[in-house]
This record gives C-alpha cells, sequence and structure tokens, in this order.
C-alpha cells in the first residue's frame, strides 16, 4: 500500500475532526484492531515494518525531519561560507586594485637643477638622470620618509624625509641638508 492510499484511508470524509484529532495520536502509536472503525483494516503486510506513521491533515505537506532538516543546515551553513569565501575574495581584489592604481605623490620627474633629475614611478621603482648616467633605484615610502636604494653600487643609497608642496619636493637629509626640486609635467 503506498503512502497515498493509507492517507487516504486515514481521512476518510465520514470521520470528523471532533472524533479524531491530532491530540489522539502520536507519531508511531500503533492502533488496535478494536479502536478502528468497522470495514477499516489493515494488515501488517500492507505496511511495512520500517515505515513510521505520521498523523498530518489531508491537503498538507508532510513534516520534514531527520535527514531532510540536516541536509537543509548543511546546504545554509554552505551558502555561509560560500558567501564570507566570496566577500573576503571582494575585499582582497579591491584591495589590490586600489593600491596598483594608487600612484604616490612622489609619482613624476623633479628636477632638482639643470642636470639632476629624478624620475618616480608612482611604483616603488625610479631612475636618477645625469649627463654622465643614469642610475635606477627602488624607492619605499614609510611615515613621510622614503628611502632609496641604487642598483648600481656606484651610486650611494640614502633615506630622506620629504615633504611636498604643489610642484614643490624637499628632501631632508639625515645630516639636515635640504634638497628642493620642482616638478616637471
Amino acid at each position: 500500500m503506498s503512502d497515498a492510499e493509507f492517507d487516504d484511508l486515514m481521512f476518510l470524509e465520514e470521520f470528523s475532526e471532533e472524533e479524531f484529532s491530532e491530540e489522539d495520536f502520536s507519531e508511531g502509536q500503533e492502533l488496535s484492531q478494536e479502536e478502528f472503525p468497522e470495514g477499516l483494516e489493515l494488515s501488517r503486510e500492507e505496511f511495512p515494518k520500517d515505515q513510521e506513521v505520521r498523523s498530518r491533515r489531508r491537503g498538507t505537506k508532510p513534516q520534514t525531519g531527520g535527514r531532510r532538516a540536516a541536509h537543509g543546515k548543511k546546504r545554509e551553513r554552505l551558502a555561509i561560507a560560500l558567501a564570507a569565501i566570496a566577500i573576503v575574495v571582494i575585499l582582497v581584489v579591491g584591495f589590490l586594485l586600489i593600491k596598483s592604481l594608487r600612484k604616490d605623490e612622489l609619482f613624476g620627474t623633479w628636477s632638482y637643477d639643470s642636470i639632476t633629475v629624478y624620475y618616480f614611478d608612482g611604483k616603488g621603482n625610479g631612475e636618477l638622470q645625469l649627463p654622465l648616467g643614469n642610475y635606477e633605484f627602488r624607492y619605499q615610502i614609510t611615515d613621510g620618509t622614503v628611502s632609496v636604494d641604487f642598483v648600481s653600487e656606484a651610486a650611494k643609497d640614502a633615506q630622506y624625509a620629504y615633504e611636498v608642496q604643489g610642484n614643490v619636493l624637499t628632501l631632508i637629509g639625515s645630516n639636515g641638508q635640504r634638497l628642493e626640486m620642482h616638478k616637471n609635467d
């Protein structure tokens, strides 16, 4: 006997809620033959042992429980985890994009005099340009200080405090010497 046939037998229209209410039956409760109305009989063969008796009203969905509820909770946890991962990925990508697009305030070409020119690419690389040759360097900006590390050992590495006001860059050496440069556009 199928679940639908069993439900139809259990909820015959001739029985009213007054005669049988949900409180009268609990899940898995067995009814004796005397408790069934006349003419209604179920044999053990028609109702498998591993199938539970569910009380339910006609037209409603069966109660979910057991594996279905656990599966739903598992799906919910998975959805939350995926959302968290997506948020982290978006934040990391956004940070990297902002960092790569942002140019530091030293970006550009700065002239000290008619023969000494500093070029900063805005991404940590630069070049000191002199008439006798150019010297590549890497630089790092930290808390108002720029550290210059020349690739060639012929040029001396240095660290300067700096100030930018409009088109004027002032480098202040550890000995207090001030180098004032003007931006070339």
